[in-house]
């Protein structure tokens, strides 16, 4: 997490900065939203305490965008985590193909909410 929020933090700060705001005024932006995404590569760079589900990444990220002082700078931020399953894998262990797929999004910036189309594994943590 304390990569994801580093990285948030640079974004925030760099569009936040009074020449992109000059910058995107001119392109006359109804609202700026900010998209994460997730993968694999959360599951693959987990800390040793233990996996955080799609569900706790939203809330984790949604509660660093509510303390950051530039803030609003985003309208919206959305989390979007996708994984694909190994269908082939899938078949020789008598699983069916779609097991492990996973498809989640949540908005987590101003509100907290996931979207209800989400699939899979990580369906489990609509609220």
């Amino acid at each position: 997490m304390r990569a994801l929020e580093k990285r948030l933090d640079e974004k925030i700060k760099d569009y936040a900065r009074p020449q992109q705001q000059a910058r995107l005024k001119g392109h006359n932006l109804a609202e700026l939203t900010l998209l994460v995404h997730g993968g694999f590569n959360i599951f693959a760079y987990n800390t040793p305490g233990g996996p955080q589900t799609a569900r706790g990444y939203a809330s984790c990220v949604h509660a660093f965008c509510r303390q950051h002082p530039s803030r609003d700078v985003f309208g919206r931020v959305w989390f979007f985590h996708s994984v694909d399953p190994a269908s082939e894998i899938n078949g020789m262990l008598g699983n069916p193909p779609d097991a492990g797929r996973i498809r989640f999004l949540a908005q987590i910036w101003p509100v907290l909410r996931v979207d209800e189309r989400s699939v899979g594994d990580a369906a489990v943590f609509r609220t």
